[in-house]
């Protein structure tokens, strides 16, 4: 199957309730599973490695990182990893040097930037969620709120990945 990009390989027909999880995995561990349907999926199944659940704000958190960017987080992708489907798609895999750059553009990601993002007009005409445009302000206080949270837990994870030298690995289910 050809694809234009590694945002392609997910079935993104669909956002509501998708749920993305970030692993980090030595490079080795990359190795062992690429390729292999059944070796990600026992992979997975073992939970070993560390986690972060982005829950469905992943996607709201991404166009924030990347100014707009529909394609947000996955812009740091370099591929499918195997070509199974595990509910939206494959795993898609995080070089170290993507994750430097996730890391980067998470950088500026406070209450200040996501309520700046939250209220923008690039947002109010595409957001990802079409509730997004109803918030009351305590609501829109809740959001920023949960935004700069994920963004501080996503920034974490990512300097723990990088002080390890490690790859990620994306699972959308």
């Amino acid at each position: 199957m050809s694809r234009s990009s590694p945002f392609d390989a997910l079935r993104y027909d669909a956002p509501m309730g998708m749920i993305l999880t970030l692993y980090r995995v030595s490079a080795e561990a990359v190795t062992a599973i690429h390729g292999d349907d059944a070796a990600v999926e026992r992979w997975l199944e073992a939970d070993a490695a560390p986690s972060l659940d982005l829950d469905k704000m992943w996607d709201v958190l991404g166009r924030c990182l990347t100014e707009g960017d529909a394609a947000g987080l996955f812009q740091f992708v370099e591929g499918p990893i195997h070509e199974s489907d595990l509910g939206y798609g494959p795993a898609l895999g995080v070089s170290p040097a993507g994750v430097a750059a996730m890391r980067k553009a998470a950088e500026g990601v406070d209450a200040q930037a996501a309520r700046a993002y939250l209220t923008s007009d690039g947002f109010r005409t595409d957001p990802p969620y079409p509730f997004f445009n109803a918030l009351d302000a305590d609501e829109l206080d809740d959001e920023v709120t949960e935004l700069a949270g994920l963004a501080a837990s996503l920034r974490t994870f990512l300097d723990e990945a990088i002080a390890a030298s490690e790859h990620l690995i994306c699972v959308m289910t």
